[in-house]
């Protein structure tokens, strides 16, 4: 029950925050094609660690994926995220820290 929010939306833009020492931060800007989980407009902006050793995570601009976002709108490697290829799941997501199990290909 970590994330407060599971969303599908594609990634328009990514930039990295200044941050004060050594870890950075990049802040990625999805435009929202569903809502499974919690609520928001049609954009969100989410925030990683730009250092996979600190469970940054990457998203590629263009590119759709399924997200669960924890609280102040992080994301990370120790959550979940699922790319989303040819308009089709490649397999199901399965989200058990939800209680959420979605089977989005037919």
């Amino acid at each position: 029950k970590r994330a407060s929010k599971i969303i599908e939306g594609v990634v328009i833009k990514a930039e990295l925050i200044p941050t004060p020492g050594f870890d950075r931060t990049v802040k990625y800007t999805f435009k929202i094609d569903k809502i499974y989980k919690g609520k928001t407009g049609k954009v969100l902006s989410v925030f990683t660690s730009a250092e996979s050793a600190t469970c940054g995570t990457t998203f590629d601009v263009g590119s759709k994926y399924v997200v669960l976002v924890e609280k102040n709108n992080q994301v990370g490697l120790c959550g979940a995220q699922e790319k989303w290829y040819d308009s089709k799941w490649k397999n199901r997501i399965d989200i058990q820290q939800n209680g959420l199990l979605q089977e989005l290909r037919k």
